[in-house]
């Protein structure tokens, strides 16, 4: 099972044939024995196509991993890609990773692991951009996810104003009306905390979310957040029930 969400940017002579694309995997292991050994040069090879189309894929984001540290960087390589993860060793699942283009290169990459929310930060001078992974499971506690969220704030106030910021990931948040950005009812206590904690947030970084396509059943679980209003110009989603196979989204 696999959800992929693709995002078109709006900021560049290539908007039209340039996407980010947003993966949750459920597993990434290229180990012999795993059963997702696979999906590392599937990957590959989906991105040597759109770059044979002449499309560009500038930034390639995967949640749900389920990477070990004992699992090395060079097992994932993507030929024209540098790659940055942040692993959840304490638990099973979570895991979120970016592959970032060549031509963008990554200057100043943070993490945030507290063995039950996840988040990468990484920066790039070059396109005076942000770009925020985060996994947030569906259990988890409004502490950690406070806490994941300061983590965000802090970063961001750290940096000079100019930045574009996009934040995107798995962030199981499904009692949320996008066209009202309030929170429906129904969900548990703390989950409703959460929400409103995460919209909260939003707000304060002045933030608009973009997928308006269920991504699980009939909920919008994966989401795409920017502060910047000239910087999506469409999104998509799709849902497959075989990992990573090939389907126009």
């Amino acid at each position: 099972y696999q959800r992929r969400v693709a995002v078109d940017p709006a900021d560049n002579e290539l908007a039209s044939t340039s996407r980010v694309w947003l993966l949750n995997v459920q597993s990434f292991n290229p180990s012999a024995s795993s059963t997702s050994k696979w999906k590392v040069s599937y990957l590959a090879q989906q991105l040597a196509e759109e770059h044979a189309k002449h499309h560009c894929v500038p930034f390639v984001v995967l949640t749900e991993t389920w990477l070990k540290s004992y699992i090395e960087d060079a097992q994932l390589e993507i030929p024209g890609y540098s790659l940055f993860r942040s692993d959840r060793n304490a638990r099973v699942g979570g895991g979120v990773l970016l592959y970032s283009h060549d031509q963008l290169p990554i200057t100043h990459v943070e993490t945030y692991d507290d063995q039950i929310s996840l988040a990468l930060i990484c920066k790039c001078e070059l396109t005076k951009s942000i770009i925020c992974v985060l996994y947030r499971p569906p259990n988890c506690s409004v502490f950690s996810f406070r806490s994941c969220l300061d983590f965000l704030d802090n970063y961001i106030a750290g940096e000079p104003d100019g930045f574009e910021l996009s934040i995107f990931g798995d962030f199981n948040l499904p009692r949320i009306n996008w066209s009202t950005h309030t929170v429906l009812p129904g969900g548990t206590v703390s989950s409703m905390d959460a929400t409103a904690l995460f919209l909260d947030f939003m707000a304060e970084n002045l933030c608009t979310q973009y997928i308006s396509q269920p991504t699980r059943l009939e909920n919008i679980l994966d989401l795409c957040i920017s502060n910047s209003e000239e910087l999506v110009t469409h999104t998509s989603a799709c849902i497959r029930h075989h990992p990573l196979r090939p389907q126009t989204c």
